[in-house]
């Protein structure tokens, strides 16, 4: 991958700016920015799909580690769910349950922010115990209904 000149500049000033100039500190975030994520990541525990939905843009993205790795469009939520689905069945993953800790991140600005969280994923594959750490990414926007997610991506550790 090449990089252009603005580009490595960009990335070089970026690295050079302390981490507390773009974070704000937890207890001074709009509360309804971590209340949607938790909504979202508990009617996602409990299967609620119509929960899930409400927290979501219609146009949302998301990207995590099956393929095709990336789902955008309108019906990207419910594409999403096929493909983890196919996966699950094709590695025989069961029992999985999800924990998780307090936000990492949050960055918000008038109508965007920008939230991590880290998770523990616990599950069986093919019948033997599984442990995966990460965390998650999520951008929000805020709509005349409140907040929503844009996008949701995950990373492991």
């Amino acid at each position: 991958m090449q990089f252009g000149r603005r580009s490595v500049l960009t990335l070089g000033v970026a690295a050079l700016v302390p981490e507390r100039l773009f974070a704000s500190p937890l207890d001074e975030v709009d509360p309804a920015i971590r209340a949607t994520v938790d909504s979202a990541l508990d009617a996602a525990q409990s299967g609620n799909l119509e929960q899930l939905r409400a927290q979501y843009l219609p146009s949302a993205i998301f990207i995590d580690e099956f393929a095709p790795f990336h789902w955008s469009g309108p019906d990207a939520m419910s594409a999403y769910f096929a493909s983890a689905a196919r996966m699950y069945q094709e590695t025989r993953t069961t029992d999985t349950t999800v924990s998780r800790g307090a936000p990492r991140y949050v960055y918000a600005v008038e109508r965007d922010a920008y939230v991590v969280v880290p998770l523990v994923v616990r599950s069986r594959i093919a019948g033997r115990p599984h442990t995966a750490s990460g965390l998650l990414a999520f951008t929000l926007r805020k709509t005349d209904s409140g907040w929503k997610v844009a996008t949701q991506a995950w990373a492991k550790d």
